[in-house]
């Protein structure tokens, strides 16, 4: 068993490996760690003290998540991590004495560079402390509800991949409890499930102030049913507690799994704000049916609602998101990086901001525009390729094996012929770039030796709509797509 010093000592090396991963320079992280030390423990929380203002605002509270997940990992999934940017005094100074235990010293003596940006450094905000006993930061935490006031309808961004669960959360939020309740909100994690949960729960609170709001991811409500209520003898007050909602959001609901206990309590819950017509809106990583040691009558009340789900970002829709949010963040980053950041960052929303937050971080303390091989350190780091599936087929091996299937010339595939089956042919190739390499536009459309990737965008989607329309166009394709991947495997052995 470790005691404090190890510990904490534990924690600042693990420390100094994640924000390595966000980037930073060497002497940065550093200078940042020292910044955090000492450390303090306190009934369950890990204390620090910073008084550096700029570390503060673009470094510690941007990434206060990281720093949280590290606290439980190492002292406990009920530490807290806290930072304080008042000078207090500590009670009790655990490492004054000097750090010998690891041999490398926690921290090198190394010459620290300026940080740049000084102006930055002046805008201390005095009195600040963080408690992360919810996962989301600046909460509206009131009497009426528990909502993110910063996760609205106008700061989601609804592209093709979300468009279902968009319009379905807003049309709830204009009538709640009226149509479409229960709504149930399914995809993989980092897709925007918890901002449309925020988004419907701000419009009805703007709509009808009076409404009581709750919203509540499922560890909050295990911990409700039995800490707060089983534990202390509560249960009646925490019943009450949700019971007298106008709307109640739950988010990951999929954790009540194997929780027997909980799944009862929230059965009951369900059924008297239903009888009510509350609003009840839940997410999920999985389909009800899919989600496993769940009681049957449960699934049966998710089911009986709305169900839409928010598919992974497509390159287009990825794309516009980091438009979007390269916008907003006011980063110096080029169409043709963001083309390149599109194509590595392929998993979901959640990690495309990370992503730029990183970026961002480098834009502060460089004060510079970023080179290629910049954003592409930061893309090995966060999203590690597979170079043999990479590596696996090329737009030529696919150009010419539509060639020979169209009976073409290579050369009329990629020249300017406007007959129907070359250009039928050039669209097909052009698709199976996408689809099985997931190429961006401009990509593919100068491998066709096109300047305009327009014309790459409207092939896409004219055979995608080819496919789901023509089921004897579709199986065509299916055999020409076999036939590529097979013809690379043969090739390898």
């Amino acid at each position: 068993m470790l005691n404090e010093k190890e510990l904490i000592e534990q924690f600042i090396l693990k420390l100094k490996e994640k924000l390595n991963e966000f980037g930073l320079q060497r002497s940065t992280i550093i200078k940042i760690c020292k910044e955090l030390f000492p450390l303090q423990v306190e009934s369950e929380k890990l204390i620090s003290y910073c008084q550096h203002s700029f570390y503060l605002d673009h470094i510690i509270f941007p990434q206060i998540d990281e720093f949280q997940k590290l606290t439980q990992i190492i002292f406990g999934e009920n530490f807290l991590f806290e930072v304080h940017s008042e000078n207090k005094k500590k009670k009790k100074n655990i490492y004054k004495e000097e750090v010998a235990s690891n041999p490398e010293s926690l921290f090198l003596e190394e010459k620290e560079e300026e940080v740049k940006n000084p102006e930055i450094v002046e805008n201390c905000h005095e009195n600040f402390s963080i408690n992360l006993n919810v996962s989301q930061n600046n909460f509206l935490v009131d009497s009426n509800s528990t909502l993110n006031s910063d996760m609205n309808f106008t700061a989601f961004i609804c592209c093709q991949s979300n468009y279902a669960a968009y319009t379905a959360s807003e049309a709830v939020s204009k009538s709640p409890g009226k149509h479409s309740n229960p709504l149930f909100i399914y995809g993989s994690t980092g897709l925007g499930k918890t901002h449309l949960l925020h988004s419907v729960g701000n419009e009805i609170l703007k709509n009808n102030p009076q409404f009581k709001i709750r919203y509540v991811n499922s560890n909050d409500f295990i911990n409700d049913v039995i800490h707060r209520g089983i534990k202390s003898g509560k249960m009646q007050e925490i019943r009450k507690k949700y019971n007298q909602c106008d709307v109640l959001l739950v988010d990951d609901i999929h954790f009540l799994e194997n929780k027997e206990v909980c799944q009862l309590e929230f059965f009951y819950t369900f059924n008297e704000l239903y009888q009510k017509k509350k609003q009840i809106i839940m997410t999920s990583d999985k389909f009800p049916k899919d989600i496993p040691s769940i009681e049957e009558r449960l699934k049966s009340r998710f089911l009986q609602g709305l169900l839409v789900d928010i598919e992974l970002p497509s390159f287009e829709d990825r794309v516009a998101i980091l438009e979007t949010k390269i916008q907003q963040m006011k980063l110096n980053i080029t169409s043709s990086q963001i083309f390149l950041i599109a194509t590595h960052a392929k998993t979901n929303i959640r990690e495309l901001e990370g992503l730029l937050k990183n970026l961002s971080v480098k834009q502060k303390l460089n004060g510079s525009c970023y080179a290629d091989e910049d954003i592409l350190s930061v893309l090995r780091k966060r999203f590690p390729v597979d170079n043999s599936a990479v590596n696996s087929v090329d737009i030529s091996q696919i150009q010419k094996i539509v060639a020979e299937f169209f009976r073409i010339e290579f050369n009329e595939l990629l020249g300017p012929q406007r007959q129907k089956n070359i250009v039928m042919a050039r669209h097909i190739a052009m698709y199976l770039a996408k689809d099985l390499l997931d190429c961006n536009v401009v990509q593919i459309a100068k491998s066709f030796g096109r300047k305009d990737h327009t014309t790459a965008i409207h092939a896409i989607a004219k055979i995608k709509d080819l496919i789901q329309m023509d089921k004897n166009f579709a199986s065509e394709y299916q055999v020409m797509k076999k036939k590529i991947t097979e013809h690379n495997v043969n090739s390898k052995n």
